[in-house]
């Protein structure tokens, strides 16, 4: 290749490495703005369709939005990310206009912030891998962007001398990074506020309901054939009681939350009853439906198959689908056969007295316990206030390994 060739080729690699970089960056700042909805959303318990970051049980977000590696300060890694990425983009678009005589320090400080926030990435994944049992997909692909961005600098702009990191102008960095700080405190502040008003506010409420828990009596819960989810043997700092009806709008918001708080921690332990709001099998309820019972035992139908949870998961996700009986029973086929089971072994389990027997006693506990809504939530044996809200559970907890 004769030497005018080769330095257009270099050229061309050079710039292709460049257009990476800033690709990478863009998808950045866009994961990491899902993910900070995703966390808000998780986190305040707002209603929300399936996530896309929740491929199978090993493979999700929710273990790392609940995690206490989850916020810094009380903000969202996500945030910070998101906010990182975009000024990083931000000083890369403007890299070809900046003065010949800057450029060097201008490389320099491209190169050291992507490689702080590649450097995050590897601290971040070594948490996941080291203290959660689950891997967050969407937080892989930022990690993977931040590598691709850190290269696509140190291959696509051009060499001045043999110090790469040495910053003749630290300014821009100083700069950067009040802009982050600032940037993170008022969006966090701005973004949460729907979902919560008042923050103070909000904070004194959660006292109000941890001291509520600490004030209301301790009781023995005997489970009646719930289904159970994490540590199942006797070593659960935490152990969580829910009592849930399958079409409770409220009930059906509690749900991720809890599940995502057990997954980010391994030490906590949920026990889920039925508890409809349906007089045919809970002699607490004036009224009667017959769709709430029917998919109470449903559920402990597919639990007998060890298909509990996913029939579970299956009709909170379609809730607004049973409004009568007739609807259930006309789409627990349906159920069955998604969930792996069959449909005829279901429906002879749902029609026995056995199954039938096993709700009523799932309801007669909750009215020993006087509920008087759901979802009701116990933790470690005492009735939690809010405690289908990730900041209450949290709380709790802290609580509860503290002392």
């Amino acid at each position: 290749m004769a030497p005018q060739q080769d330095v257009i080729s270099k050229s061309r690699g050079s710039r292709a490495w460049f257009y990476i970089a800033l690709a990478s960056l863009v998808a950045a700042v866009g994961t990491h703005g899902y993910l900070t909805n995703y966390h808000f959303t998780l986190k305040y318990g707002a209603p929300a369709a399936d996530s896309l970051c929740t491929l199978s049980a090993v493979f999700s977000c929710d273990a790392a939005a609940a995690s206490k590696y989850a916020e810094l300060f009380g903000i969202p890694l996500a945030l910070w990310g998101a906010i990182a990425n975009f000024i990083l983009l931000g000083l890369a678009v403007f890299f070809p206009l900046t003065d010949e005589s800057r450029k060097p320090a201008a490389r320099a400080n491209l190169l050291a912030f992507s490689g702080f926030i590649a450097l995050t990435s590897v601290v971040m994944g070594i948490i996941s891998v080291t203290q959660l049992t689950r891997y967050c997909p969407f937080c892989i692909a930022t990690y993977v962007f931040s590598f691709l961005a850190f290269a696509g600098f140190w291959f696509g702009l051009p060499k001045y001398g043999k110090t790469p990191f040495s910053l003749s102008d630290g300014k821009s960095l100083v700069i950067s990074g009040a802009i982050i700080l600032a940037g993170a405190f008022v969006l966090n502040s701005g973004l949460r506020r729907p979902y919560v008003g008042d923050p103070k506010q909000f904070e004194r409420m959660i006292g109000a309901y941890l001291r509520e828990w600490n004030a209301n009596p301790q009781v023995d819960i005997e489970a009646v054939s719930p289904l159970v989810k994490g540590d199942g043997g006797t070593g659960a700092k935490m152990t969580i009681v829910e009592f849930a009806d399958f079409r409770c709008g409220h009930c059906k918001t509690a749900a991720p939350a809890l599940d995502a708080f057990v997954k980010a921690h391994p030490d906590t332990r949920l026990l889920f009853h039925t508890w409809p709001l349906d007089a045919e099998c809970n002699s607490a309820i004036q009224h009667s439906n017959g769709a709430s019972c029917a998919l109470a035992r449903a559920v402990l139908c597919a639990e007998k198959k060890d298909r509990g949870w996913q029939a579970h998961d299956w009709v909170f996700e379609r809730q607004e689908q049973f409004g009568s009986l007739d609807s259930v029973m006309t789409q627990m086929p349906e159920m069955s056969k998604d969930v792996g089971l069959d449909w005829d072994e279901i429906k002879t389990c749902m029609d026995s007295e056995e199954t039938k027997k096993t709700v009523r006693d799932q309801a007669e506990l909750g009215k020993r316990l006087n509920i008087q809504g759901t979802p009701s939530i116990f933790v470690n044996g005492r009735q939690l206030p809010g405690g289908q809200a990730l900041p209450v559970l949290r709380a709790a907890y802290e609580q509860i390994v503290n002392n």
